[in-house]
């Protein structure tokens, strides 16, 4: 299973890496516009790009049918397509992933020493950088088609405001996603873990500071103390 999976992850790096050069295309076509230059080679190259596009995420698609967390969860979350599940299934091993906090440090979004952990010349990351890139994605298209998902973004950063008036627009913007980020990936760890019958349990903030992370972490607390 998970050497399907791995060519799955293969598939989703080649998308967005077509994806990237279509757009390199599209923008060199729109510079030569501009200069009033046709450039037919570079318009075929580009729609070439986005057939190859188009191919990929059909095949993704396809895939996703046999996968339980695609059909009873993912799919229903608003701004996340056959892509996007597909980079988050083929590369989360959530029998591996045990708590919460294991899925944000392997998706790259923990905390060390306070801050968010950074690449660092000669040593190795603690996270997976095509995990970290899908996630970022998976932000962007939460805004863009006004998930509500967003909600949790607009909330942090209105916090964010208030409370560090020193920050740049950017970086409370970044820490509005990171928190957006991570309450998603809390709830995809939570139906997971449900749906493979695995233990589940509540995270530090919960069970060791008393903080509601979110709703279903809140439920699951509760769950917990009636056994």
């Amino acid at each position: 299973m998970r050497k399907k999976l791995k060519e799955t992850t293969a598939l989703v790096r080649q998308y967005y890496q077509i994806q990237n050069h279509r757009i390199a295309f599209g923008n060199q076509i729109k510079a030569l516009k501009e200069a009033k230059v046709k450039s037919n080679p570079l318009q075929g190259y580009c729609d070439t790009l986005y057939a190859m596009e188009k191919d990929i995420a059909n095949v993704l698609a396809a895939s996703l049918k046999k996968e339980e967390i695609w059909n009873e969860y993912l799919k229903k979350v608003k701004g996340i397509g056959p892509v996007l599940a597909s980079g988050l299934i083929s590369l989360i091993d959530i029998k591996k992933a045990r708590h919460i906090s294991s899925l944000w440090k392997y998706a790259g979004f923990d905390v060390v020493n306070g801050k968010a952990p950074r690449m660092q010349r000669g040593q190795k990351t603690t996270w997976n950088p095509l995990m970290r890139t899908i996630c970022w994605k998976v932000a962007k298209s939460f805004l863009m088609v006004k998930s509500p998902y967003a909600k949790f973004y607009e909330k942090r950063k209105k916090y964010e405001q208030r409370k560090h008036k020193d920050l740049t627009k950017m970086h409370i913007h970044n820490r509005a996603l990171r928190f957006m980020i991570k309450r998603f990936l809390s709830d995809l760890w939570l139906e997971w873990r449900t749906l493979a019958n695995l233990p589940i349990s509540a995270p530090y903030v919960i069970d060791k500071l008393g903080h509601a992370y979110s709703e279903k972490e809140t439920l699951l607390k509760v769950k917990k103390e009636k056994k």
